[in-house]
């Protein structure tokens, strides 16, 4: 058989094409017993050549990042001897974090794990290797120094990259949040698993037990304080406070955690405000979605969480968050959410 996107011949029926990482329906239609034995989160929950390419696509075009297909044979080659990556693993994308361009030093996302080498200066030099089944459990972070934490002990050095610290644990984040949907998909019994190239529907996900956002919301905002455009609870002036639970519709009884003021002037009438159990934003006029909303972080897993271009974030069908006048950049506010997500699937995940 040939494959229909790069014309790669494949002789053994494989699942993924070994040229370009497409993953195959006519194999899974013939082979339905295929899906059958494939642990939670795994590629029976979700197409991950497609999960890759849509996570790095609003990156695009960029020097450092090669989507499959597109791949320099060389550069895919280094990167394989470095990461140890075995044969039968197709390339979905790559990115190279080598000055020089040698991609020795990478991320490579194979069809069924991320593959990472650092050079001998970075806090964990060789390879880590993260299977996608393995993303719900793990936290991407910003490691400091040129570097991604992307597991306990474990960093990946991008200091070569053509890409922010930021960008990437967006990246990453956004794999593990549609691997997430995945897993939550087959656990509400939905009986149906994705097709090729079709992108998971965001689910609410209930949180089993209760947890502690305010510690968590806490944490995520730690890396980027002080700010001018940031407040704490108990720092939060009264003014600020008071427009911000206005504009938001916040009840009496709803405590502040944090609140984000998202205005020229300063009168924090558009806002993120961050409770113990919600999030809330209001956005100006001019936004793509006005007004109030409002995402309780259990839901947080369901959430996309994308630079969509204006100064907003896509957090789900219909529903973006305007950070155009606020003191940090998109990048940083994504980068806030997703570690909230993270923290919010990983408990979950963790459950019983």
């Amino acid at each position: 058989m040939y494959c229909p996107r790069c014309g790669n011949e494949e002789t053994d029926s494989p699942v993924f094409c070994r040229g370009c990482g497409l993953k195959f329906d006519s194999h899974r239609d013939a082979h339905p017993q295929a899906c059958s034995s494939v642990p939670l989160g795994a590629a029976a929950l979700s197409d991950y050549a497609d999960i890759v390419e849509r996570a790095i696509r609003p990156y695009l075009p960029n020097n450092s990042i090669f989507p499959a297909g597109q791949i320099p044979p060389h550069k895919e080659m280094n990167a394989r001897m470095s990461c140890g990556v075995p044969p039968k693993e197709a390339a979905m994308a790559l990115i190279d974090c080598t000055v020089l361009g040698s991609a020795k030093n990478c991320l490579m996302f194979s069809s069924e794990a991320l593959y990472c080498h650092s050079d001998w200066s970075g806090k964990s030099p060789g390879t880590v290797r993260i299977p996608y089944h393995e993303f719900p459990s793990r936290v991407f972070d910003d490691g400091g120094f040129g570097e991604v934490q992307v597991g306990p002990g474990e960093y990946v050095n991008i200091s070569g990259c053509g890409i922010s610290k930021d960008k990437m644990v967006s990246i990453l984040c956004a794999i593990r949040a549609d691997i997430v949907n995945g897993r939550a998909a087959q656990m509400i019994g939905s009986g149906e698993l994705p097709g090729m190239g079709c992108r998971i529907a965001p689910v609410p996900v209930i949180a089993p037990a209760p947890l502690n956002y305010v510690g968590i919301v806490n944490q995520a905002f730690h890396p980027y304080l002080p700010n001018s455009s940031i407040y704490i609870a108990g720092q939060i002036p009264p003014k600020k406070e008071r427009n911000a639970r206005q504009s938001c519709g916040l009840r009496p009884d709803e405590k502040v955690v944090m609140l984000v003021d998202c205005t020229i002037l300063g009168s924090a009438r558009d806002c993120l405000v961050f409770t113990p159990e919600t999030l809330y934003c209001h956005n100006a006029g001019g936004s793509k979605s006005p007004g109030s909303i409002r995402i309780p972080y259990h839901e947080f897993p369901s959430c996309d969480f994308r630079d969509v271009g204006s100064w907003e974030i896509q957090a789900g069908s219909n529903q973006y968050l305007s950070v155009s006048s606020c003191g940090l950049s998109t990048d940083k506010v994504i980068a806030v959410l997703c570690t909230i997500r993270n923290a919010v699937a990983g408990s979950i995940a963790a459950s019983p």
